[in-house]
């Protein structure tokens, strides 16, 4: 199954207002560290929904057509901000769309349109995930959204 990607103007606004550079590239979902990809702190309290997931691939057999995910490009090793590692092997971890990409993996999709950003910008690495998600996706209770704010 081929997956069909849309702009997501959202993502590049925000993106472009904190100058974050990015190019779109066709990447393999095997490159991407799932397990790390999780952990990006955009949602806090239920990081992975099943139920969301479900929908997505629903929504995708019948046609739907979802935005393209944002994905950081580091180097195999790279220590993130809150000292996690990549693994060895993998090139990407996600910034936004891990249900999108998990709903695509349970479609059999193998490769798909991605927002590459490219930094070794901690600041960036920790707080885009959670600029992209402000507006998008399930809305976390209020005093998460503080707490992520803070963090």
């Amino acid at each position: 199954m081929v997956v069909k990607c849309s702009d997501d103007t959202g993502a590049e606004f925000r993106m472009g207002k904190f100058g974050v550079k990015w190019k779109i590239v066709k990447i393999k979902i095997g490159d991407i560290d799932r397990k790390l990809s999780w952990n990006n702190h955009a949602r806090m309290s239920c990081p992975r929904s099943q139920e969301i997931i479900d929908r997505q691939i629903e929504d995708k057999k019948d046609g739907a057509i979802f935005p393209r995910i944002v994905v950081f490009e580091l180097s195999s090793g790279f220590v993130l901000p809150d000292g996690k590692k990549l693994a060895q092997g993998f090139r990407y971890t996600i910034a936004g769309g891990n249900h999108r990409v998990d709903s695509d993996i349970e479609l059999g999709v193998t490769e798909e349109e991605a927002h590459v950003v490219s930094t070794d910008n901690l600041e960036v690495i920790d707080i885009l995930p959670r600029i992209l998600h402000l507006d998008h996706g399930r809305s976390e209770p209020r005093d998460e959204v503080i707490a992520a704010a803070l963090h």
